[in-house]
């Protein structure tokens, strides 16, 4: 019975949350235009939620609530709303717990940094120093580099080094969460792509079918045209296998990276020939020196 008395609880604040959540979203949507939640937005979202619970128990709603006010008041694309009517892409940026010993707010800044101004070599050279004891990292980790996705997104980082962050982020997620905590990782990427569409670099791999049609809708819902037909481009051209052609490519580029490095071959030493004899002389040739020998004595 105390069971049972729990798990109402639980759904009870769940949906409670999930009000909350599509209340951000209303707020800042025109009347005219607001829409609607399908039910499959409503389970892909419990999913999320539940997910964020088990990577961090100690998480608290009201934290949550004002890390989602937060981040959609930084928000420029009001088309968002619409398509993430449950702030997804916030709550996939939500960390909470003290500060991690190794993915330190420093290190985090750092990598904003190099994303932002640097060479492509040293955001690769600081994946590679993160990347070589995963095992240490910790569950977070995933959240705390999407957040600095969406921040050096924000300030219009290079192009090349936002999709050079967004394949490091998912192979480190891979590492550290496998096959569950990448749906997360694709997520937060297809509804970047979703709201962004052209301007927003790469990132078409993540996108499924349903997803890019979503967002053909939601774009024309807000007149946008030149979005909608991008969209529809998209969805003419779409390719089942692009998705998991690039799982397959993650998973192969970490098996190389962790793979143990070759082992020299032992070197093969040539044995030693053992000293030959002189070759014997034949009968034939011993009678003829001896010949010879006795006609030099007589002369």
């Amino acid at each position: 019975r105390e069971a049972l008395q729990r798990e109402q609880i639980e759904r009870t604040n769940l949906g409670l949350l999930l009000h909350a959540l599509h209340e951000i979203a209303d707020a800042n949507i025109p009347p005219d235009q607001r829409r609607l939640v399908q039910e499959s937005e409503v389970k892909r979202a419990m999913i999320v939620l539940k997910r964020l619970a088990l990577l961090q128990p100690e998480l608290r709603l009201e934290q949550l609530l004002t890390h989602c006010e937060e981040q959609t008041a930084r928000d420029r694309n009001p088309v968002a709303h619409l398509i993430d009517p449950f702030q997804l892409r916030h709550l996939l940026t939500f960390q909470s717990g003290p500060q991690d010993e190794i993915l330190t707010a420093n290190e985090l800044l750092t990598l904003e940094r190099l994303v932002e101004h640097s060479p492509e070599a040293e955001i690769a050279a600081w994946f590679a120093r993160m990347g070589a004891d995963t095992a240490r990292l910790p569950k977070s980790a995933a959240a705390h580099l999407r957040a600095v996705y969406a921040q050096c997104s924000r300030v219009f980082a290079p192009a090349s080094h936002l999709e050079l962050l967004a394949t490091e982020t998912a192979l480190l997620t891979i590492q550290g969460q496998g096959a569950i905590g990448f749906e997360d990782t694709r997520l937060f990427f297809s509804l970047h792509k979703q709201n962004g569409g052209k301007a927003t670099p790469g990132l078409e791999d993540y996108l499924q079918s349903d997803e890019i049609n979503h967002a053909a809708a939601q774009h024309r819902a807000v007149g946008n045209t030149a979005m909608r037909e991008y969209f529809r481009e998209l969805a003419y051209s779409f390719d089942h296998a692009k998705l998991p052609a690039l799982e397959q490519r993650l998973v192969a580029t970490i098996a190389a990276r962790t793979a143990p490095p070759p082992q020299p071959e032992p070197e093969v030493l040539e044995p030693e020939s053992p000293p030959q004899p002189e070759p014997r002389r034949g009968l034939f040739s011993s009678m003829l020196n001896l010949g010879q020998a006795i006609r030099g004595t007589r002369e």
